[in-house]
């Protein structure tokens, strides 16, 4: 069984780190916004038009949908943690924190298409500090994408690598 729960903040590399990794490896790839928002539209007019629990909802169920397949790296959402179901889910796979300080994740968040940040000053630095001690608690292990985008993914792909050798 090899499934890869990839979990961070927005804006910590997990889409980008994921796709690579899982090509690498040869797994299939999924990523929890993206079937979102091709079954139900923007992340950002469900915030809008149906609220935070709507999404939430909906994120759950396709993270738990997304489990239901072998042989896949799962990029997740950055608050997806926020709820139990989902952390014991995320307990069938191996989870893989992507550990980025907030400057470099406001270097390359495009808020956009968060509402959770979008025109709310000191919001990342809140849910930063909020999210960090569950992403620790549950993940596997840690892998810092501090450095350049090669280096943590070679890191992934080595993680990957090593636990379906073992």
């Amino acid at each position: 069984m090899s499934k890869f729960i990839l979990i961070g903040m927005s804006g910590s590399g997990k889409t980008t780190v994921g796709k690579a990794a899982a090509e690498k490896t040869g797994l299939k790839f999924i990523d929890i916004d993206e079937e979102i928002e091709r079954k139900h539209g923007k992340i950002s007019r469900i915030f809008n038009e149906s609220g935070e629990e709507q999404f939430r909802e909906y994120e759950s169920k396709e993270f738990e949908s997304a489990l239901s397949y072998d042989n896949t790296v799962v990029s997740t959402g950055g608050g997806i943690l926020g709820k139990p179901e989902n952390r014991k889910l995320a307990s069938s796979g191996t989870v893989i924190f992507i550990d980025r300080d907030l400057d470099g994740i406001k270097m390359s968040l495009d808020d956009s298409n968060r509402p959770m940040v979008k025109n709310k000053p000191g919001m990342l630095e809140k849910l930063y500090k909020e999210r960090y001690g569950l992403y620790k608690d549950t993940m596997d292990f840690m892998v810092s994408n501090n450095g350049t985008r090669t280096e943590c993914i070679d890191a992934v792909v080595a993680l990957i690598n090593g636990k379906r050798n073992s």
